[in-house]
């Protein structure tokens, strides 16, 4: 079997009997595919309204006037926001990267800069990147427990 997304829940579900997992709602019938379209094409309005400078409220507004239900325009606002499962999943694995980079660039100043230092015949100094490092770790942590 493979991976589906649900149209109602938007999690990428392994379908159990035709029903999603997360939301146990049938992921075989005719209005879950055109929901799924639905929230998609307007998904996809709702960018090109923005970046014509069109503000949320004016996105709801028309949604409303083209005939989405107020759960449908609640799930493409949501989406498009970026606060649906996928995107917040998307966004903390975007986090714990970035974390993991400030961590690895602290730690790696802080060791060659020693090295500098220890191989140098009058001592030297060396620069310890607690801040990167610190701050990285924290992000990485944040990220991976909202991941959780």
């Amino acid at each position: 079997m493979e991976l589906t997304d649900c149209p109602y829940c938007d999690r990428r579900v392994l379908p159990n009997d035709g029903r999603c997992p997360g939301c146990n709602r049938n992921l075989n019938d005719q209005t879950a595919a055109k929901r799924h379209v639905l929230k998609r094409e307007a998904a996809a309005r709702a960018r090109i309204a923005q970046e014509k400078g069109s503000t949320l409220g004016e996105l709801e507004d028309a949604f409303r006037a083209s005939g989405l239900t107020e759960e449908e325009l609640r799930e493409v606002m949501l989406e498009f926001e970026g606060r649906t499962p996928k995107a917040r999943e998307a966004r903390n694995q975007s986090e714990m990267l970035h974390g993991l980079i400030w961590l690895a660039g602290g730690i790696l100043v802080t060791g060659i800069t020693y090295l500098i230092a220890w191989n140098s015949e009058k001592g030297g100094w060396y620069v310890i990147a607690w801040g990167p490092a610190l701050a990285g770790a924290a992000q990485f942590i944040r990220a991976a427990m909202r991941s959780k």
